[in-house]
């Protein structure tokens, strides 16, 4: 049974998560609705939908956007790391701008040059990991299903379950 689930392990392990914190919301869904096992539990999945999952998509699609933009903006040349620089170093306080000065911070055009293969090579390699989550689209998705489906039994029937495994243990 385990070598059948290891493919799914990263679902069932956040299905078994969401479970456990989610409990107390559960348990008060079923107390206001009088008992209601299957109508609590399913009211909890859309709660955790709405206040989770949702808002992951959005704030991670959200960054990978902003990724590949400073990226396409490096590689045109569009962004200027050394005017941007210049601007940030003119703003600093007299001690700030002393210790930059001690520390031989003050030759923009190597520090621009690091910085921007810094951005550009990190920039590429999450604008390479994004491909590759767009490739692996499917796995996710079948385990965001196995995720759902399994917190749903385990907030309906978990105390049930939990009991029957710790006896049999």
């Amino acid at each position: 049974m385990a070598w059948i689930a290891s493919p799914f392990y990263g679902g069932i392990l956040w299905a078994i998560v969401s479970a456990i914190v989610f409990a107390p919301v559960n348990r008060s869904l079923r107390t206001m609705l009088g008992g209601h096992r299957n109508t609590a539990a399913a009211l909890t999945l859309l709660t955790i939908v709405a206040i989770v999952i949702v808002p992951s998509f959005v704030v991670g699609s959200l960054l990978v956007e902003e990724a590949i933009g400073t990226y396409q903006s490096l590689e045109t040349q569009q962004l200027d790391i050394g005017a941007t620089l210049e601007t940030l170093r003119g703003s600093l306080p007299p001690q700030v701008l002393a210790a930059v000065d001690q520390y031989a911070l003050t030759d923009i055009d190597k520090l621009e040059e690091r910085l921007s293969a810094f951005l550009t090579s990190g920039l590429r390699i999450a604008a390479e990991q994004a491909v590759n989550v767009g490739q692996s689209a499917f796995s996710f998705a079948v385990g965001l299903s196995i995720m759902l489906y399994l917190t749903y039994f385990l907030l309906r029937d978990g105390r049930e379950i939990a009991a029957k495994v710790s006896s049999r243990v």
